[in-house]
């Protein structure tokens, strides 16, 4: 997909990374293999002539370029960025130049994707980082689609990564029982270095999985009569439910005519 960043955005950080009289340009661009970009540079003074050269230019970059002026902002459009446009683009006013390093990402799968049952209330999605350009990895989303009653999707993101590339994700949002696929995508960086933009890699192979049923467990409840017309409950918590964190209990009882008594 084609990914256009605002101009306004260009101008703005243009404006203020740069010093007044020279081009100005962002320092990295990053571009995904196949897509189409612009790289903005903008006069240092009104009226500037510029002009976008790259020494590293060969026919297929030359037949992929073209450029267009929206007042001071000067832009080249690479379309069809390939792995061979990497390199150093250069912006020049005639006296003064502005370099911008474009860096280009072939993006791939994350590796190894799985699922599993880690708790009664808690499934274990696993994965590993993509083999392309795991060092530009920002982040991931995990989609989780139940698959036998309501078909839905639903999206979360990881805005982390881990610097051996092992990720892992608890996902307790599902209903007991339910299958679901689920798959993985990277978030790779995108465009201008300092806005922070990403792009979404391809998606996983799809892992399935039967989320727990929630089985109960074993209270050991006891119930038996008190002093003054009261009853004593009492029960011991299994060990499964403390582990989880027990923050206290809520008692229900019903009240039994005679004739409904046993």
């Amino acid at each position: 997909m084609d990914f256009f960043i605002d101009r306004c955005l260009y101008l703005l950080l243009l404006f203020i990374c740069s010093s007044e009289g020279t081009p100005k340009t962002p320092n990295i661009f990053y571009a995904i293999t196949s897509s189409t970009i612009e790289l903005p540079c903008t006069a240092g003074a009104s009226g500037d002539q510029l002009r976008w050269y790259a020494e590293h230019e060969g026919k297929s970059l030359k037949s992929r370029r073209s450029s267009y002026r929206d007042n001071d902002l000067y832009v080249e459009v690479i379309k069809n960025v390939q792995l061979s446009d990497a390199g150093i683009f250069i912006c020049s006013d005639g006296l003064e130049t502005s370099a911008t390093e474009l860096v280009v990402i072939e993006h791939s799968q994350v590796q190894n994707t799985r699922a599993e049952i880690s708790g009664r209330d808690e499934i274990k999605v696993t994965w590993k980082a993509p083999a392309n350009s795991p060092e530009l990895v920002t982040g991931y989303n995990v989609y989780v689609k139940e698959i036998a009653k309501t078909g839905k999707e639903v999206k979360f993101v990881v805005n982390s990564v881990n610097p051996d590339g092992v990720e892992e994700f608890p996902l307790t949002d599902f209903f007991p029982g339910s299958i679901y696929d689920i798959q993985v995508t990277p978030l790779y960086k995108n465009g201008i270095v300092d806005l922070d933009e990403t792009v979404e890699g391809p998606r996983s192979a799809k892992t399935r999985i039967t989320a727990p049923k929630f089985e109960p467990t074993s209270w050991k409840l006891n119930v038996e009569p008190s002093v003054n017309s009261t009853i004593l409950v009492t029960w011991q918590t299994p060990k499964e439910e403390l582990s989880r964190g027990v923050k206290g209990y809520i008692v229900y009882y019903q009240a039994l005519g005679k004739k409904d008594a046993p």
